[in-house]
């Protein structure tokens, strides 16, 4: 019997211990088969045999467990197939019962659940001015929390810095997100992997991501995570949705991201995305509170993905995760006045740019004391 109820996580608990509650959220979230006995779940978290068993009335009443009783072997410890054997020997290790007392019973808690969604492959994509540290120590969380070999492909575009501020720059690095993702999507299905990876990007790899995306229809990808992302909160990621080249995105935001915040008028195309969420639909926007721009690979990593990033993989249905924080934007960002923009920041650079040019110029071919002195004439004549 397929048992598909889903329990008010946080009435329950507003009723009972967190530790408790969160060990059975804990285990909806891995999904298939759940079978486990009082015992085993007292041995989970810090709470009484009383307060569990209050817990476990309340998930059966609302049907989201169902409870039944086992025999075990007296020998083995094993759970045994009803009726018992006539031979008074276990068919488990072959021992007569009456050699190690008689068989007790138990009770067990089961639910039967849909497998829960198989992550293929993963694709991370790093920021700029960094070479993605964390993308080796997320690489390990995933081998460990899948019971399986999951590839992940750490890409690296390398350092950039003023190059994030022109727009050519992001075409020349978004070039090269698409093409290697194309390559890597067909070495994956020659090899029988699904072609679609599930991609977490942070920072400036967000917009390069979407910008790929966006302009490549033939580009897929799985799942997305963003964290810290610069992209403009009213980036239609539905659109790709719409268009099968993305499954589902969630956006990881923290709201003491600083260098996000300053994005919208620095670097083109550019917003505050990663510090108070998406404003269009298609996205699931959680806040991480008091998080900076890297908050989450200096020391949190192992907790969000855990609490956060892995269930989104592994969900079948990412839309009906009762995850923590979700949160929607209260109000509509609205894009800075133009003088503000990033166009002033690329104006300003390249003023400074002309500048040192000319002075480089004007000393090698007048001498540097020389052209000085003309410098200061010709200002001082336009002075006048």
């Amino acid at each position: 019997m397929t048992v598909r109820a889903h329990p008010d996580w946080l009435g329950l608990r507003a009723r009972h211990p967190e530790a408790a509650v969160n060990v059975f959220r804990r285990l909806a979230q891995t999904g298939g088969r759940i079978e486990i006995s009082r015992a085993e779940l007292l041995g989970r978290g810090n709470f009484t045999g009383a307060q569990l068993d209050a817990l476990l009335d309340d998930l059966v009443s609302v049907d989201w467990l169902k409870r039944r009783e086992r025999t075990l072997c007296p020998c083995c410890h094993q759970a045994l197939s009803e009726p018992l054997p006539d031979d008074g020997l276990c068919p488990l290790c072959g021992q007569a019962f009456v050699d190690c007392g008689e068989p007790a019973t138990e009770t067990i808690y089961f639910r039967h659940e849909p497998s829960p969604r198989i992550v293929d492959w993963v694709l991370t994509l790093h920021g700029m001015n960094t070479l993605g540290a964390w993308q080796e120590k997320l690489n390990w969380l995933v081998a460990r929390a899948y019971g399986r070999a999951v590839p992940v492909v750490v890409y690296k575009y390398g350092m950039v810095r003023p190059g994030v501020l022109f727009r050519f720059r992001h075409r020349h690095f978004r070039r090269q997100v698409a093409e290697r993702l194309r390559s890597l999507s067909a070495e994956a299905e020659s090899a029988g992997y699904r072609p679609e990876p599930d991609v977490i990007a942070h920072s400036f790899g967000t917009l390069l991501l979407a910008e790929a995306l966006e302009a490549d229809e033939t580009l897929k990808v799985g799942r997305v995570i963003l964290a810290g992302s610069i992209l403009r909160p009213d980036f239609d990621w539905q659109r790709l949705i719409d268009r099968e080249q993305v499954d589902a995105v969630l956006n990881h935001y923290g709201t003491a991201d600083g260098p996000v915040g300053a994005t919208h008028f620095l670097i083109p195309d550019s917003g505050p995305a990663g510090r108070r969420g998406f404003d269009t639909p298609g996205v699931i926007n959680v806040e991480a509170k008091d998080f900076g721009h890297s908050t989450v690979f200096l020391d949190r990593l192992d907790a969000v993905f855990q609490g956060v990033w892995r269930p989104f993989l592994s969900a079948n249905d990412p839309g009906a995760l009762e995850l923590p924080e979700i949160k929607t934007p209260d109000r509509r960002w609205t894009q800075a006045p133009w003088g503000l923009r990033a166009g002033v920041a690329r104006f300003a650079l390249l003023a400074i740019l002309a500048a040192i040019a000319l002075f480089l110029g004007g000393s090698l071919a007048f001498g540097v004391a020389p052209f000085l002195r003309w410098v200061s004439q010709a200002l001082g004549a336009a002075g006048r």
